[in-house]
Formats: structure tokens, C-alpha cells, sequence
């Protein structure tokens, strides 16, 4: 890893040694469109120094100390619409003067900038969603994908309430990249009942794009992007702390998380530490039937499904006019355990009261991931260089009861899985205008994995894998209704899998020979990818974008190398080795309306796979005893097309009205059978009237309510079950009170209102006909207190 930690150095060192240069002072003035008066407490982000203030009484503000070069500043404030305004910082520079249109629409709706490309949203050509702090404050679930189902085209694969996996438009797991602090996270993101080991609590704001993403991002940007972006850079001479507390009644789980953040003289810091347990989740149910079994679910609970998490994460970096410099270093550590029935057949006595329901026993899953990422973006001349180095560790162990599939000893200890996965990375981009009009982004990746395993059962073969690729796209702003982009891509991967042998006894002593579950494998894999898109807004109202890409995935270890019983997923699950990268063509389009009152999104889209690489089930049991059905790894022509329809509605200025319908269909071109796993049609409507300010202490309420109706999904592959449909209610309340400067914010929701017996298609409990959570409280109370103000406020 010499190679990477050099180039990072050269990328990072011989700019610095170049930052001498004249700062310059950007100042503006902001007014109301409507009657030009000025707008005071106007939030004004320099998003690439990550720099801010606000406007003072006569609407005016000032950003000293910024070098020469290009930037984007974000101007924002509830009751006008936000502006993405380019800014040339040089000598000849006028003052900013802009003007505000005002909006019932909530900001974080609406302010949209790609983190990648540091374009506005009209200038994109992909779907662009933001997630803020408001939104994750409202919709806080057990985990973060939870948290995130509520955007149309969400949706995700859960076990349980603390497992879960998103998934975009219907594709999942290797296809969804997610990045933290810009370094994909790898885990064992493979398998259906690993979940995503980030501390939701930590996350301030989320952009998820949504469609092809294999031109930016490499390998896996297929669905779409989960892109966690790093919080903002405290002001200076600031210095802040929270607290915030939740709990949810279904599984009595209580979260604690307090952090603290500062900057002193430019330089910065962070620190979050976060809590988690929970019990065993209640089912409105008493029983559940299992291949003819009836099955007790005793206390209406299932048994062995609590769990703990105990995560933390520090930051601490500097921030200077010629750009930032930041380290973080997380470690997110779960303990859940595991239904009794993933090891095996579900058995009554396997469910019997054991009259702790916060008690995890046997069989259970450890997961730890320590990450240690370093993000640079330095001004060179009048560009910019982004680089972001990371390190990650992954050690996920199952434990369980000494078992063996068949005959021989009894192994010793409780391991019956260990999977350890280390990784760097290495990125970096660079940004430069070539024009006014004409934007340019060049980035290379690079990435090294090697994987370890360990325990009686076996998986997932060692490992080891690397890639590299580089990219260059134009984004050219035609006129001012008219974006134009595109770029491509080139792609190396390389993938050792080691060769796996057990001994065949005859008894349970006596070896008779040895049987070669999985053969070494050497693979090298080369992928083109590009995209072409346009965006275009005939009127300020209206936005169209298309999006037309070729896109690549490379196989993965597990895809090519997987032989054995995956208890967490109730089957046994074999890979190909001669698998070929899964390509494809994908058309992404966009009809997007805001007008003061409304906002219209409708998202189609169409992707055609050469190669289309999933899981599937093929109708014979695996020969171990208890192992289930048998999952092959299969290649075949796919289709994958839907939509999403958003559409939001302010009778008033304080009564929102929302309606959202999201639709996948997909089937194998060969065979004409569905692909599994796929998402049900789903219709949402919800509505919620925001109060304002009520008197001296009450700073704002707000109450609301809403519906999701899921279809049945009878579009399912052979041998897969259809799910009936079902429609779940919330409703949902927040208050914020202010005392003097400090502000508590309390959030009360109930999940399943109706306490609806359902089962879930995209659960992995579904496949023994286990529903899912019942009515579900949950309060959450979140207090900022601010010690030291700082300079800008």
C-alpha cells in the first residue's frame, strides 16, 4: 500500500506548497423579489471552503479571506425559494446582488447541489434527493435505511428492526454503493442479513441519487448512490454540544447519542458516542405456520431478536481560504441476535419463553467496523482538488451452538463464522472550469480488499481484490435553459478467490478423503462505462432531465466463489466462477414542476442488462441437514423499468399535502419470469399543518398523519412466494421550545396506527411466514445547547 500513501502525499503536499496567494472579500446584498426590501438571516454557504454567514437588518453580507477561483455559494431561508448562484472570485468581481421568490415549499426539499460535481440541481441530469436534518429528525427508524424508505423509490430488505439493506428501484446489496465521507463503505454488503454499519445518529445530511452512477462512482453504481456527506465545518470560535434521546415501545429500544463540535482559530473538531438496545419485537400474532408447522410466537414476541449497538466517532481538521483539510475515525460495533430458525428449522422448543426479552443468546451476530478516512479539498490556481484516503476494518462474527452438516466431530467453540475484510481507498478529483460555460471533472479510484474467514461453517472463501479506474466528464451550460453533460470511464478489477477443501468422514472420527468445496479462482475484469445527459428548463418552474448511460458491475467474491449454508438468510447459497461483469444500458428521465404552491416530480426510467447477475432459487434442498433450499448465482438478459410520482400541495401556507406512487417491474428476458426480491406497488398519502410560532416559548408545531398502501406482489420468481398486500397508517407530531438561545425539539410518531398483521415481501423473516413489527411508539427529544456562538452568528 506504499504506491497509495504516495500519491496521497504528492496530491496532498506539493499544493500546499503553492497556497501563497491574494484573498479577496465577497460581499452581496439580498432582497425580496416581491418588494425588494431586504432579507435578513439569509444563510450564505461558500460550499467549497465550507465557509458561511448570514445576512444582517439590510439584507447585506460578507465571506473575507477567499482566494481567486471558482465557487458556488448556497443561499437559503425558510420562506423563499434557496439559490445555487456560480461565483468568480477575482480582482474585477462585483458585488452579488440577488433576489428572493418566496415558496410554501420546505427548504431541504429543494436545495440540491451533486457533492460530486458541484452542480446545481437544474444542471444535473441524474435524480438528485436530499435528505436533511429536519428529515431524519421526523423519520428516525431502527437503522438508517429505515430511516431513509420514506423517498419514493426506497424501499429496503430487513430482518428484524435493527438489520436493514436499502434498496433503489429495486436493486440492492452490490448495486447500491454507499459512501461515507467519500469512501465506499465495504462490508460484507453481499448478503441479505448484513446491515449498514453507520451510526445514523451521526448523519446530518444524506444526497441519494438515484438511477446509474457508474461514470462517477465505479463499480456498483448501478441503483444508485447513498451519499452520507460530512457535516458542515463549525463556525469559528463556536462551540457546541447535543443530546438527543429516542425510544420505540415495539422493541423497548432506548438510543443515547451526545455530541459536541468546535472550532477554534480554524481549526475544528467533532465528537459523537451513541448508545443502542433494544428487545425482542412484538408481532400482532400469536402463531405462524412453517411448512405445515404451527408455530407458538410466545408474548406475541419472537424470540432472540434484541440487540446493542455502542458507536463513536471523532473528527478534527482545519479549514483555510486555500480549502480544508479533515480526519475522521469511526468505530460502529452491533451485537444482535439471531431467530432461532436461521440455524435450521424453526422448532417450538426453540421458542419458549425465556422470560428476558432484552436477552440475546444464541444464535447472534457480531459486527465491527473501524473506519479512518482523511479528506482534502485545496484550491490550486483557480481549480480544485479533492482527495479522500481511507482504511476501513469489517470483522462480522455469527455464533451459535457447536453444529455440523452432516457427519464428523463436534467443532469446538461458539464461531461458527467469521468473515474480517480490510480495504483502502484512495480517490480523488479534480475540478476546473475551462470556460464560463464549459466544466470539467477528471477523478481516478483506487481500491485493495482482503478477506479473511475463520469458524466451523463455512461460506465465503479468502480473498483478495483490487481495482482502479479514471474518469472525465463535461458538464457544458449551453444557455440559460440548456445543460449539457457527459463523460466516460475505464475500469480494472482483479479478483483472487483461495481454494477451499474439507474432509468427507465416514463416521464421526474416520476421514475418508478430502472434497473440494470451492476451486482457486484468478479473474480480470475490464469496463468501459459513460452517460450522456441533458437538462433543460424552458421556464424557472419547469425542469426536464434525461440521463442515457452504459454501466458496468464486477462480480463479487461471493458471486463467484460462495458455496454454503447462510443461516441468516435461511438457505444454502452457491456462486459461479465464471460469471462476466454485469453490463448495461439505462435510460434515466425527469419531469420536475415547483411553482410557489406545488412541487411535481415524476421520475420514469428503463434499464436493459446484458448479463443481469442475481440470486436465484432453483427448486432443490441443499444436502446439509437443515440448510434449506439451495440459491444459485445466475446470469441472464434483464429488463428493469418503473417510475416514481411525487406530488406535494400547499393549500396554505402552513398545510402541506403529499402523494407519492412508486412501481418496479423487471423480468428475465429468457425465461419471462420476474426477478425475486422485487418491491410491491406502493401509493402514500400524507399531510401535515405546521403551526409556527406560539407565543414566547413554543417555536414551532407542527401535527400530521398518513397512509402507505403496499400491493400484493404476485410478480415473483419460480419457486418464490407471493405476499398479500397491505396498508400501514402513522401519525406523527414535533415541538420545538426556545429558552433564551438554547432550543429542545421533541418528535412523537406511531408506526402500524392500525397494530396491521402483515407480511413483508422484502423481509427475510417472509420466507417463514413471519410478520413483521406491530403498533410502534416512538418519542424522540433532541437538545442543542450552544456554549459559544461564534463569529458569524
Amino acid at each position: 500500500m506504499k504506491w497509495i500513501i504516495s500519491i496521497w502525499l504528492l496530491m496532498f503536499v506539493l499544493p500546499l506548497a503553492a497556497q501563497q496567494a491574494l484573498v479577496h472579500e465577497v460581499k452581496g446584498i439580498i432582497l425580496s423579489a416581491v418588494d425588494k426590501q431586504p432579507v435578513q438571516g439569509v444563510q450564505v454557504y461558500l460550499h467549497e471552503t465550507k465557509i458561511g454567514t448570514l445576512t444582517d437588518s439590510t439584507g447585506r453580507f460578507s465571506i473575507p479571506n477567499v482566494k481567486k477561483g471558482s465557487y458556488h455559494l448556497h443561499i437559503t431561508i425558510l420562506g423563499f425559494e434557496p439559490v445555487d448562484y456560480t461565483l468568480r472570485v477575482d480582482e474585477n468581481m462585483q458585488e452579488v446582488r440577488l433576489l428572493l421568490e418566496p415558496t410554501f415549499i420546505e427548504i431541504g426539499r429543494v436545495t440540491i447541489e451533486s457533492d460530486m460535481l458541484k452542480s446545481g440541481n437544474k444542471e444535473q441530469s441524474l435524480n438528485v434527493t436530499i435528505a436533511d436534518g429536519e428529515y431524519l429528525l421526523r423519520n428516525y427508524g431502527g437503522s438508517l435505511p429505515q430511516t431513509l424508505e420514506k423517498i419514493p423509490g426506497v424501499t429496503l430488505i430487513s430482518m428484524g428492526t435493527g438489520i436493514a439493506k436499502p434498496v433503489i428501484r429495486g436493486l440492492s446489496l452490490n448495486r447500491v454503493i454507499v459512501n461515507d465521507h467519500g469512501i465506499k463503505m465495504e462490508g460484507q454488503q453481499w448478503g441479505f442479513d448484513h446491515g449498514l454499519e453507520i451510526d445514523q445518529y451521526d448523519v446530518e445530511r444524506i444526497e441519494l441519487i438515484k438511477g446509474a452512477t457508474s461514470l462517477l462512482y465505479g463499480s456498483e453504481g448501478i441503483g444508485g448512490i447513498i451519499n452520507i456527506l460530512p457535516p458542515h465545518i463549525p463556525k469559528e470560535g463556536s462551540l457546541k454540544t447535543d443530546v438527543l434521546t429516542l425510544y420505540r415501545s415495539n422493541n423497548h429500544l432506548f438510543a443515547n447519542s451526545i455530541g459536541v463540535s468546535g472550532n477554534h482559530k480554524k481549526t475544528f473538531f467533532r465528537l459523537r458516542v451513541t448508545t443502542q438496545d433494544f428487545g425482542d419485537y412484538r408481532m400482532p400474532a400469536d402463531e405462524f405456520t412453517y411448512n405445515g408447522f404451527v408455530l407458538p410466537l410466545v408474548n406475541n414476541r419472537l424470540k432472540n431478536t434484541a440487540g446493542s449497538e455502542r458507536n463513536v466517532t471523532g473528527s478534527v481538521g482545519i479549514v483555510r481560504n486555500w480549502g480544508n483539510l479533515r480526519l475522521t475515525v469511526s468505530n460502529f460495533h452491533q451485537r444482535a441476535g439471531m431467530f432461532a430458525g436461521a440455524i435450521g428449522t424453526p422448532r417450538s422448543y426453540q421458542l419458549t419463553d425465556d422470560g428476558n426479552p432484552r436477552d440475546i443468546q444464541l444464535p447472534l451476530q457480531r459486527n465491527n467496523h473501524f473506519k479512518a478516512v482523511i479528506n482534502s479539498k485545496i484550491m490550486i490556481k483557480d481549480s480544485w482538488l479533492q482527495t479522500d484516503f481511507g482504511y476501513q476494518n469489517n470483522y462480522r462474527r455469527e455464533e451459535s451452538d457447536p453444529h455440523f452438516h452432516g457427519k464428523g466431530p463436534t467443532p469446538k467453540g461458539k464461531l461458527a463464522l467469521g468473515l474480517r475484510l480490510d480495504t483502502w481507498t484512495l480517490n480523488s478529483t479534480f475540478h476546473k472550469y475551462l470556460t464560463e460555460r464549459v466544466k470539467m471533472v477528471t477523478g481516478i479510484s483506487t481500491q485493495y480488499r482482503h478477506n479473511q474467514r475463520d469458524g466451523f461453517e463455512f461460506l465465503l472463501p479468502a480473498y483478495r481484490a483490487a481495482n482502479a479506474g479514471a474518469m472525465i466528464y463535461f458538464e457544458y451550460n449551453l444557455n440559460e435553459h440548456t445543460t449539457l453533460s457527459g463523460g466516460a470511464r475505464f475500469d480494472y478489477g482483479w479478483q483472487h478467490i483461495e481454494r477451499y477443501v474439507e474432509p468427507v468422514y465416514i463416521n464421526n472420527e474416520t476421514i475418508d478423503g478430502y472434497s473440494q468445496r470451492v476451486p482457486e479462482t484468478t479473474r480480470s475484469f475490464y469496463n468501459p462505462s459513460g452517460a450522456l445527459g441533458v437538462s433543460y428548463s424552458p421556464t424557472r418552474s419547469w425542469n426536464l432531465k434525461m440521463n442515457l448511460a452504459r454501466s458496468f458491475r464486477v462480480p463479487s467474491p461471493a458471486e463467484l466463489g460462495q458455496n454454503g449454508v447462510h443461516h441468516g438468510t435461511f438457505r444454502h447459497e452457491q456462486g459461479d466462477s465464471s460469471l462476466r461483469s454485469e453490463t448495461g444500458i439505462q435510460l434515466d428521465a425527469g419531469m420536475y414542476y415547483t411553482q410557489k404552491k406545488v412541487r411535481l416530480e415524476f421520475t420514469p426510467y428503463f434499464y436493459y442488462f446484458d448479463n443481469y447477475i442475481y440470486l436465484r432459487p432453483t427448486g432443490s434442498f441443499s444436502p446439509f441437514v437443515d440448510a434449506g433450499q439451495i440459491y444459485r448465482y445466475t446470469e441472464a438478459p434483464a429488463i428493469v423499468a418503473g417510475s416514481e410520482l411525487l406530488l406535494e400541495y400547499h393549500p396554505l401556507e402552513k398545510l402541506h399535502l403529499e402523494t407519492a406512487f412508486e412501481y418496479v417491474y423487471n423480468f428475465n428476458v429468457e425465461t419471462n419470469l420476474p426477478l425475486p426480491f422485487t418491491p410491491p406497488l406502493s401509493i402514500s398519502v400524507a399531510g401535515d399543518y405546521d403551526f409556527g410560532k406560539l407565543g414566547k416559548r413554543i417555536e414551532s408545531l407542527y401535527v400530521g398523519t398518513g397512509y402507505k398502501y403496499y400491493a400484493p406482489q404476485n410478480q415473483v420468481d419460480r419457486n418464490e412466494s407471493a405476499t398479500p398486500g397491505y396498508g400501514l397508517m402513522y401519525i406523527n407530531t414535533g415541538i420545538s421550545f426556545r429558552f433564551k438561545q438554547q432550543e429542545l425539539e421533541v418528535q412523537f410518531r406511531v408506526d402500524n396506527l392500525l397494530d396491521e398483521q402483515y407480511l413483508n415481501h422484502m423481509s427475510r423473516y417472509r420466507i417463514l411466514n413471519l410478520p413483521e413489527p406491530g403498533r410502534n411508539f416512538m418519542i424522540t427529544v433532541k437538545a442543542p445547547l450552544t456554549i459559544l456562538k461564534g463569529k458569524e452568528d
